[in-house]
């Protein structure tokens, strides 16, 4: 009896045969039969295999083990005959690269996608093929050549079963007009997209571009509401975008300046929470060489029983691993460009500078509307009459300075000793006469010292903002440009 044994890197599917065989010429043909059935057998298992695969490279990828994903879609994608299941498969991959930053991987398999799908009646597959092509477009504010996919996937929306799918083309027509400042038919497409959808996750998604896009209209009350209701998301980058937009209201919707910092802190250490997941990503090949290796021992147990096939399960087992050579070269350099990719490392770059310079405009906005309220004291004005005269501070009535400034400024320190733990006293008091407007002598006058005692302090200063802010210039923005 011979049987023989098929395993997947997805997980162990074996398909088992068995034989008569005998080396009587009369059986010869018989046997010759059985292999040709065998063949057959295993092409029509490729689906069933390829099936599996594509459930497991989604569960690794919801684990954050994108290496063994792609593995995984890899070989259902190199399995599956089934054009549904194959266009299913090049979809999932393309949205496993996109998400990861990979955005030529990404069209790539897009691209596979949408001539498989070209060909089916369902145009599904096609019309998310295309929506893929355009994302990859729009993650680079190329808007235009976004909406011809989208209008494209959009052509084919009476040849689409599935809601969902129509739900997400409105959805990306939403984001691509935005990006093109046509908020009304962006509003329409997100209430399209709205009354389609009845997944939670997409509806929350759709609530947060609804609160960006009545903010961009300046209808603020609505906007607070969706954005707010998008805040309720358990999905983390639905949450994290939620606080990013309420950090970008204006003062004028209810969102104050202190408001506004905490939601751009919590929104930042989210962010940075899922860049560290997305840059730490695990590798499990040992897994899948022990796999291979299982499969090749099994292989040549049973090859010893397969005395009259010995010669054709050689080859076979021969080109197998040669195609598990080539297939791992390929996966490596794509794992490779997962961790390397200079686009993603670039937009990563960008997002940073964005977040730095909103969290420098609150801090500074903060300041000057606390020296404001300083400047309208009648302490304020007694102090600049004194300055005026170039009346020198007693030590009582520089402390009772200092006091008045932590206290009138005291957002504005908060604010930035939250960014900065190294400011001395000194330091602050500095910056808040910077934000009052005093000049080099009148901070001497008030502090008792010379002007090169100021000018020095502002230079270390000037090093430790610069040490803090990597994007941002917070000195200039304080002190103004020297």
């Amino acid at each position: 009896m011979c049987t023989f044994c098929l395993a997947s890197n997805g997980g162990e599917y074996r398909c088992k045969y068995q034989l008569s065989c005998s080396m009587n010429t009369k059986f010869f043909y018989p046997a010759i039969f059985s292999v040709f059935c065998l063949l057959l057998a295993c092409c029509g298992n490729r689906d069933t295999e390829a099936a599996a695969l594509k459930s497991e490279g989604k569960r690794l990828y919801a684990e954050g083990k994108a290496d063994s994903a792609v593995l995984a879609l890899r070989a259902a994608a190199d399995y599956a005959s089934d054009p549904d299941l194959q266009g299913d498969i090049y979809n999932d991959l393309g949205d496993l690269f996109f998400d990861y930053g990979v955005y030529g991987y990404a069209a790539d398999a897009y691209k596979k996608a949408a001539d498989v799908g070209a060909g089916l009646d369902d145009k599904a597959v096609l019309s998310r093929a295309r929506r893929g092509i355009g994302k990859t477009y729009y993650v680079k504010d190329d808007f235009n050549t976004a909406l011809e996919f989208f209008l494209s996937a959009k052509a084919l929306e009476k040849e689409i079963e599935d809601k969902e799918e129509l739900a997400a083309i409105y959805n990306n027509l939403a984001n691509a007009y935005e990006g093109l400042e046509e908020y009304r038919l962006a509003l329409d497409c997100n209430s399209k997209a709205l009354s389609l959808t009845s997944d939670s996750l997409k509806i929350y998604r759709n609530s947060a571009l609804r609160g960006q896009l009545f903010k961009l209209m300046n209808n603020y009350d609505s906007a607070l509401y969706y954005i707010l209701l998008a805040g309720r998301c358990d999905d983390v980058r639905v949450r994290a975008s939620a606080y990013y937009k309420l950090s970008d209201m204006p003062v004028s919707a209810g969102i104050s300046y202190s408001m506004k910092f905490e939601c751009l802190k919590e929104a930042e250490r989210i962010t940075d929470s899922l860049e560290n997941i997305s840059r730490s990503l695990p590798v499990v090949e040992k897994e899948h060489l022990h796999r291979m290796v299982a499969v090749e021992d099994n292989m040549r147990k049973r090859l010893n029983i397969a005395v009259v096939f010995a010669a054709g399960v050689a080859v076979l087992s021969f080109c197998v691993y040669m195609l598990y050579r080539r297939k791992k070269l390929h996966y490596e350099k794509t794992i490779e460009s997962l961790y390397n990719g200079q686009e993603a490392e670039k937009l990563r770059d960008m997002a940073n500078d964005e977040r730095e310079r909103q969290m420098l405009a609150i801090i500074v906005q903060t300041g000057k509307a606390d020296a404001e309220r300083f400047s309208a004291s009648p302490y304020a004005e007694n102090l600049r009459n004194k300055m005026q005269k170039r009346e020198t501070l007693s030590y009582g009535q520089q402390e009772e300075l200092q006091k008045m400034l932590l206290e009138s400024f005291d957002s504005f320190v908060r604010q930035l000793t939250a960014v900065m733990n190294r400011l001395s006293d000194n330091d602050i008091i500095l910056c808040c006469l910077a934000l009052l407007n005093f000049s080099t002598e009148e901070c001497a006058i008030c502090r008792m010292v010379s002007n090169e005692t100021i000018r020095s302090q502002r230079s270390r200063l000037k090093k430790k903002m610069a040490s803090a802010f990597r994007y941002a210039d917070l000195f200039s923005a304080i002190f103004g440009k020297e």
